[in-house]
This record gives structure tokens, C-alpha cells and sequence, in this order.
């Protein structure tokens, strides 16, 4: 249940989960048979109905399947604490609803996906640069109002050229892929991992100074170092370079990105295949 009205207690409602399909339940039949059907009393109808803790006995019952492209994606129902009280007349009200309803949740979850596929990177799933970026300067704001900590990492792969150059960019997309697990693997769900363009990709730690990042990227280097991808004769490697702190006036996330990039640079300039700490 994701939404109600009439009700004395609403919050002990919305958030209800309903079993589906059930045998002989109203709202199955509606969604299975995509049709709108009415009970007159549900207690004698269909006696498992789920009565709303709190609230008076519901017993008459309508619900209206919602229909796009021939399928049902979800019901309207309507409740009343009175016998009999739906007619066809109600149905066709609640129809009209059921209608426009279902063309406002295709539209969300169309806008959603086209949001999804606007932030995320096709080849890897991460976040992508511009998601990076919008999702970085907030981090960015938070650890400067908090007084907290905030590293960036920027990830390099070490002669990602010459792999697709003698493999392939097929070969070289799976590299890449395999890179972006194991470092999604290695991270906690509050820091951000995205593609930042090409072979590079950039790490997010909030709340984290960057000796402790620093830690974090050696052992994810360590891991990238055992990556087998199949086809692929040479072993993997990285050169990350390590940059942040807590956030000083005029600073912004750019200026956090430079640093961990020219780090990065040193990285490959000593040897490649380890991190540097700017």
C-alpha cells in the first residue's frame, strides 16, 4: 500500500504488503482478469481480507486494476465500513481515475529510467561523470558545513591503450568491467564509485581523511593486481592517486579532483602500479 485516504490511522496502513497472487483474493482477481470487480461485503465474499489494525471492519470492497499496453500494473481500490454501498456507477467513476493514474505511474517510471540511463554508465553500471559531479558537490557541501573529511581518488589503469591496441576493445571493455567490480566490492555503501571518463574512474570517501583512504585504495590496487580476465596474457594494474582532507573556504570538489589526478600522475611517473598520497 503506497497510499490511502479516510482512514483514522494512515500510517499503520500505508506500508501494508498484500500477498499476490492469493488465491481468491479480490485485488487478484481484478489484476489477474484485468477487470474492475465489486464485493458488497467482503466478509462474506472473501473472508481472509486484511483488515487495517486500528480501524473499523472494512466490508464493502471495489477495486479497479490500473491497465497500460494491456497489462496490469497495479489497483485502485476503494473501502467502506458499510455493506453494499459500491454500484456500477462508482466503477465507472473510479475507472476514469484508474485511467489517468496509470498513465501518471507509466510517465514517473519512464522519467525515472531516462534518469537512471542519463546518470549511469552503459558499459560499467556506475555512476557516471556528470552523476560524479552532482552527487560529489553535495558530499562536497556537507563535509564543509560539517567540518568533516572528505577524500578523492582517481583511478587509472596502467597501459590500458596498449591492451586494446594488441587485444581488441572488446577485450578492453572487460577489463574495464572487471575493474569496476572489484572495486565496488571493496567499497562501503556510503562512499560513491564512478566512471570518470575512459580507463579512469574516481572514488568518493566522506568522512574519511586521507591516510584511512589511502588504505582503502592500496588494498583495492592489491585486488585489481588478481584480477584474471580471460584472454588477457599481461596482469592487471592501477596507479591511484589520493587527495582531500577537510574542506577549506573557496575550496570546491574540482580543486579536490586536480589534486587526486596530479597524484595520480606522480603514481605513474614513479613505476605505475601503486598510490600515492598527495
Amino acid at each position: 500500500m503506497i497510499g490511502c485516504t479516510g482512514f483514522r490511522n494512515p500510517e499503520k496502513v500505508v506500508g501494508l504488503r498484500f500477498p499476490f497472487p492469493e488465491a481468491g483474493s479480490l485485488s487478484t482477481r481484478a489484476i489477474q482478469e484485468q477487470r474492475p470487480f465489486i464485493s458488497l461485503d467482503v466478509t462474506t465474499d472473501f473472508p481472509a481480507f486484511i483488515q487495517p489494525s486500528g480501524e473499523e471492519t472494512i466490508q464493502s470492497w471495489m477495486g479497479i486494476p490500473l491497465i497500460r499496453h494491456g497489462s496490469a500494473i497495479g489497483l485502485v481500490s476503494a473501502d467502506h465500513r458499510e455493506r453494499g454501498v459500491y454500484t456500477d456507477h462508482h466503477v465507472e467513476l473510479a475507472a476514469i481515475l484508474a485511467d489517468h493514474i496509470a498513465i501518471a505511474l507509466e510517465n514517473a517510471r519512464l522519467h525515472e529510467k531516462t534518469y537512471s540511463m542519463a546518470m549511469t554508465d552503459a558499459l560499467t553500471g556506475l555512476a557516471n561523470r556528470h552523476r560524479l559531479l552532482i552527487e560529489g558537490r553535495l558530499l562536497f557541501e556537507t563535509a564543509t558545513r560539517s567540518g568533516q573529511p572528505l577524500t578523492v581518488a582517481m583511478v587509472d589503469v596502467d597501459r590500458f591503450k596498449a591492451v586494446n591496441d594488441r587485444y581488441g576493445h572488446d577485450l578492453g571493455d572487460r577489463v574495464l568491467q572487471a575493474i569496476a567490480a572489484c572495486c565496488t566490492e571493496q567499497l562501503r555503501s556510503s562512499d560513491v564509485l564512478a566512471r570518470y571518463g575512459g580507463e579512469e574512474f574516481v572514488l568518493l570517501f566522506p568522512g574519511t581523511r586521507p591516510a584511512t583512504a589511502r588504505i582503502a585504495c592500496e588494498r583495492i590496487r592489491q585486488e585489481i593486481a588478481r584480477l584474471h580476465v580471460p584472454g588477457l596474457k599481461e596482469t592487471v594494474s592501477v596507479s591511484i592517486g589520493v587527495a582531500g582532507g577537510i574542506p577549506r573556504r573557496r575550496e570546491d570538489l574540482n580543486a579536490f579532483i586536480t589534486r587526486a589526478d596530479r597524484a595520480m600522475y606522480q603514481a605513474k611517473e614513479a613505476g605505475r602500479d601503486r598510490v600515492n598520497l598527495a
